[in-house]
């Protein structure tokens, strides 16, 4: 787990010009090809922000995100689907 939240800085925050949502898209590719990006904030306020949250919600839930992960076998999707529905309705309702 740990090292993962350093990996946020490859993120930065996008405004919808309609709605004006933020939201956050990957500013840096994985393989070293060309991004072509738009309406995308590049400060390091952004990508604080989301290494901040994420190392509040990894420290918070990693007992159960380790359990997860642990004697698994099964694919990347069914595990990424799992980790949001049981951790981030978790989180969300107790907002």
């Amino acid at each position: 787990m740990e090292g993962v939240c350093d990996l946020m800085s490859n993120y930065g925050v996008s405004t919808d010009t309609k709605t004006g949502t933020k939201s956050y898209i990957r500013i840096n590719s994985r393989a070293g090809e060309s991004i072509t990006l738009s309406n995308v904030n590049f400060s390091s306020d952004g990508s604080r922000e989301l290494k901040n949250a994420c190392t509040h919600f990894v420290s918070e839930y990693e007992d159960d995100i380790i359990s997860l992960f642990k004697g698994s076998n099964r694919s990347k999707d069914s595990l990424e689907k799992e980790l949001c529905s049981k951790l981030c309705t978790k989180r969300t309702s107790e907002l």
